[in-house]
């Protein structure tokens, strides 16, 4: 004993091995030293080694109590009234609060576990005191799990001095939610509902709030589905009291939920399988003003659809259509705008599981804000899954689809609109078959169908599709050929150029195994300028058009694709083939063209003549120079159908082919057409006159270039028989002008050559004498021509010369060939046109020296420049001739030309006056004969005086000069040099 005491010492004790603690506690055999109160704060062994966690000492201690009255030592209280089970709690302590119990019967121990630390301020039980310090819920389910349901209901229900129960504080704290939906609350719904009912309805002192406003306050509404379920047996009022019992702000635990935006909490209540949870929601939505979205938000301001639909469920039919159609107090949209912003699917489908026909037709009839009804608002959405919810809520989805907003669209409209084909196709299938056609063809505000708003956009090809499969054959008419803004929905697609579109309008009448009759109604129909879609296509190039009708059509209806494509017009008659020829479309045309199935179709084709403008396309083609065009046209025909459109005139001036070809000068496109046929049918085609009386030659006395590629083309005409080639070119026109009878120039002889090639030298003549109209003959026109200032005297000068060389003995060609000879020297003019050379390779020059005239060739000389001079006199001709061998028969023009190659400066006085000519050169071989021919030369025109000086410098030679003229009568002299280098020059002057 007295061991004991001097070891008495709490901390001694706690410091012993347990079984030393038990020897010790045999010896003393005394159960006071475990229960005076020894330590600070009066507690006493027990409650020190409890306030430690020293479990086994403990046990050791409740083994040696068990002997004595264990529950009144477990009941002393410390100075503040907490039991060694108060105490244990503190730090987890669950071996130590097992310890304390386990060895106590079932009544002591509640009775242990209701003890109150009645010193304290709040008057705890063990449980409150340990939910107030936020204790272990392990611990705390080590003691509830020693109690029977109605006593464990005992303990959860009694108050502290704060007025809450264990219950509230266990709620309050959301770490205790597992303990209380996995471990109590399935303890206690063992119960019965009324038994449940008491520690439910308890509220709290201060909130005045029982355990379903707690839970609802903090959102935790996997607690109130398992009390709900508790009480599910309650009876109706009862349940109904309960759940409209009221907290301090006057909130039900419902009203409370939504106020704190728990939704889950809300779902929870509302999903109560009570039947009276309906009449809880109307007296929740007439106190709220609100709608559904502002109820169902969550607290991050998220509305749950989850909660919308309990909302639904809930609410008596009385109130739903009421609140499902109110609108938001920030006028954001109707509730089911909101559903369909927001893409609410399961909403919808509780609407249609819980509402009343009468109230579902109301519900997406009403008209919003915007003038429209939720089913325009889904058309523009495009969820097909949410339309046809919205649909099955309608009493007629039909006539819902068909309404009209503001800018007269109906859902369809809408949905093409925004290119939603999967909506549309929803749409379609609700309206009623015999309203079909008639929806398609409404018109909205800018007079568009929706078929029209579908072809607008490429993208849209599948609203295409599901539009015109929507409809029979017969009623496909109605809706392609409508005329809305003046057009159709075919002429739409090719001005867009919407060539894919096509392709899929034409692959559904194939599909359709439409009628080629049935297919032109549909693809001729014309604008309110009488074109049909291919003429717009024509006119635009749109050949990616024509390529897919040759492509889909092609294969079944390839006889038939000319009736599309010679489709007159109303306005002038004329055919997309005849527009796209005269535009010069190439690509066009030729897929138009390569529709023709035989020669001979082709022929027809291009033989059809324009209503207005009289030309077949194949002219058209001519006139625009497309040689390309024509070339494939001619590949595609046989020789003799080649003949036969080369033959077929215009109706408006009786041109050919050739004729157009001619008259515009086109020299690629003139020889191809003549290389075409063989050599019999060039004769024939270019005997054909037009309406002027002209044959296509006759367009080519107006020609004032292309000369020699025009005598490449009148070459094919050389295997003609002389007879045929004289009647070609002694035919006449209209005003008795021959084809050679015209305006002359360089162009014209060339052209002359070319076409009188061949012909005796009598039969020229007889030509050049033939008299026009006027009684003039070609000649008296050539004589004409060659005084005309208009023309220039590179002109004048060849035309002269053939016709010398022609009629030699003329009496006028003299007195021609000095004037021209008078005026060369006064002419301002380009010096490279003296290097020209016509189709023999004779320049001016050469031509000049053929008509040996002595004055033109020197005054050829006189107006060049050194290095033009000396290229024209060594350019041969293509004989192979030089202007010196042609002059053969003048010395005096070799002996010109001679010294002119030789020498550099010569200069020429165009009055040719009396001068004085010092002579200066260098000390070189042939200088000697050099001033002989030069004085010989000049011997006729010039006094001469020359001097020979010898082994000047540049200086030299000037100081001669200056020395040879007086510095006051500088002006008279002109000064050239001559020789090699600078070292030769001569000064002559003015007598």
């Amino acid at each position: 004993m007295s061991h004991l005491t001097h070891l008495s010492s709490h901390q001694s004790i706690g410091s012993r091995r347990p079984e030393e603690l038990r020897r010790l506690l045999n010896e003393s055999a005394n159960p006071r030293l475990m229960i005076d109160r020894t330590e600070e704060g009066g507690r006493n062994l027990i409650h020190w080694l409890a306030c430690h966690n020293l479990f086994q000492h403990i046990k050791v201690i409740v083994d040696f109590l068990k002997k004595y009255d264990l529950l009144a030592c477990l009941e002393t209280v410390d100075a503040v009234g907490n039991t060694a089970l108060h105490l244990a709690t503190n730090d987890g302590g669950i071996e130590t609060v097992n310890c304390l119990l386990e060895e106590l019967d079932y009544s002591k121990k509640l009775k242990l576990l209701l003890i109150t630390n009645d010193h304290s301020k709040h008057r705890q039980t063990v449980i409150n005191k340990c939910l107030d310090e936020s204790g272990s819920d392990t611990v705390i389910w080590c003691m509830l799990k020693h109690l029977k349901p109605p006593d464990l209901l005992l303990l959860l229900n009694s108050l502290d001095n704060t007025g809450e129960s264990a219950i509230h504080k266990m709620v309050k704290k959301a770490q205790y939610n597992s303990l209380i939906t996995d471990k109590v609350l399935p303890e206690l719904s063992t119960l019965t509902a009324q038994e449940n009912l008491h520690w439910v309805e308890k509220r709290s002192i201060n909130r005045n709030e029982n355990v379903l406003h707690l839970c609802s306050r903090n959102g935790q509404a996997d607690i109130i589905a398992q009390i709900l379920a508790m009480l599910d047996k309650l009876e109706d009022s009862t349940w109904l009291e309960v759940m409209m019992l009221k907290n301090i702000d006057q909130l039900t635990a419902l009203e409370l939920a939504i106020s704190e935006h728990q939704v889950k909490c809300v779902e929870a209540i509302l999903s109560s399988s009570h039947h009276k949870t309906n009449q809880l929601a109307e007296k929740v939505t007439k106190k709220f003003t609100a709608s559904f979205d502002e109820l169902c938000r969550d607290k991050n301001d998220v509305v749950c659809p989850t909660t919308i639909c309990s909302f639904i469920k809930a609410v008596g039919s009385s109130q739903r259509v009421l609140w499902i159609n109110k609108q938001a107090a920030h006028d954001s949209g109707t509730f089911l705008e909101k559903v369909v912003e927001f893409q609410w699917l399961e909403v919808l489908t509780v609407l249609d599981s819980n509402l009343e026909e009468s109230e579902k037709n109301l519900l997406v009839s009403e008209k919003l804000a915007s003038d429209e009804t939720i089913v325009h608002k889904a058309a523009a959405d495009g969820n097909p899954e949410l339309v046809s919810l919205l649909l099955q809520l309608a009493e007629n989805p039909s006539n819902l689809i068909l309404q009209p907003n503001a800018s007269q669209k109906n859902a369809l409209h809408i949905a093409t609109e925004n290119n939603n084909s999967a909506t549309l196709a929803i749409f379609l299938n609700a309206i009623q078959p015999d309203k079909l056609v008639s929806a398609i063809n409404k018109l909205d505000k800018d007079s568009k169908t929706v078929l029209q708003l579908a072809v607008e956009d490429e993208a849209k090809i599948e609203c295409v599709k599901h539009l015109l499969n929507s409809v029979d054959a017969s009623s496909m008419q109605k809706i392609i050929c409508l005329k809305s803004s003046h057009q159709t929905v075919m002429h739409i697609i090719v001005k867009n150029g919407h060539s894919s579109t096509m392709s899929v309008i034409l692959q559904i009448f194939v599909a359709r195994e439409l009628l080629w009759t049935d297919i032109t109604k549909l693809l001729l129909k014309k604008n309110h300028h009488g074109y049909t879609a291919f003429h717009v296509a024509a006119s635009i190039n749109a050949f990616d058009v024509f390529q897919q009708v040759n492509n889909v059509l092609g294969e079944k209806h390839r006889c038939n694709l000319m009736d599309l494509f010679l489709s007159p017009d109303e306005l002038n008659r004329e055919s997309p083939l005849h527009m796209a020829a005269k535009k010069g479309y190439t690509q066009s045309l030729n897929i138009m063209l390569d529709a023709a199935e035989s020669s001979l179709v082709l022929l027809k084709l291009l033989s059809t003549l324009s209503y207005t403008h009289g030309s077949t396309p194949s002219q058209s083609d001519v006139k625009s120079g497309d040689s390309i065009i024509v070339r494939h046209i001619l590949t595609k025909l046989s020789q003799d159908h080649k003949t036969q459109l080369l033959t077929v005139p215009n109706n408006i001036n009786k041109k050919t082919m050739l004729h157009e070809a001619f008259y515009r000068y086109d020299v690629e496109m003139s020889r191809m057409l003549l290389q075409c046929v063989d050599i019999e049918q060039r004769f024939k085609v270019c005997q054909i006159k037009d309406g002027k009386g002209n044959s296509p030659l006759h367009s080519l006395r107006y020609l004032t270039d292309q000369a020699s590629e025009w005598s490449s083309v009148i070459q094919l005409l050389q295997d003609l028989s002389s007879d045929q080639r004289m009647q070609l070119v002694s035919s006449k026109d209209s005003d008795h002008c021959t084809v050679i009878q015209a305006p002359f120039g360089s162009n014209g002889t060339v052209i002359f050559n070319a076409m009188l090639e061949g012909l005796e030298k009598k039969e020229k003549l007889e030509l050049f004498g033939v008299p026009d109209k006027k009684g003039k003959s070609v000649e008296v026109l050539a004589i004409h021509h060659l005084r005309q200032d208009s023309n220039t005297l590179c002109e004048r000068i060849s035309l002269l010369a053939y016709l010398v060389e022609l009629h030699p003995n003329h009496t006028a060609y003299p007195d021609l060939l000095n004037e021209l000879a008078a005026q060369v020297s006064q002419e301002n003019y380009d010096q490279n046109t003296l290097l020209d050379q016509d189709d023999n390779g004779d320049t001016i020059l050469h031509i000049a020296a053929r008509l040996n005239n002595y004055d033109l060739v020197k005054a050829i000389l006189s107006v060049s420049d050194e290095e033009v001079r000396s290229r024209s006199i060594e350019l041969k001709n293509k004989y192979k001739k030089t202007p010196h061998q042609l002059a053969w028969s003048s010395e005096k023009i070799q002996g010109l030309l001679s010294w002119a190659k030789n020498q550099k400066g010569y200069y020429y006085f165009p009055t040719a006056p009396i001068v004085s000519i010092i002579y200066i050169t260098e000390d070189r071989e042939g200088a000697e004969s050099e001033k002989e021919a030069f004085q010989k030369t000049m011997n006729d025109q010039f006094q001469i005086e020359a001097r020979i000086h010898r082994d000047l410098t540049r200086e030299k030679i000037f100081e001669e000069i200056l020395e040879a003229i007086k510095p006051d009568d500088i002006s008279g002299f002109v000064l050239a040099f001559m020789g090699h280098g600078d070292k030769g020059c001569v000064l002559a002057k003015t007598i």
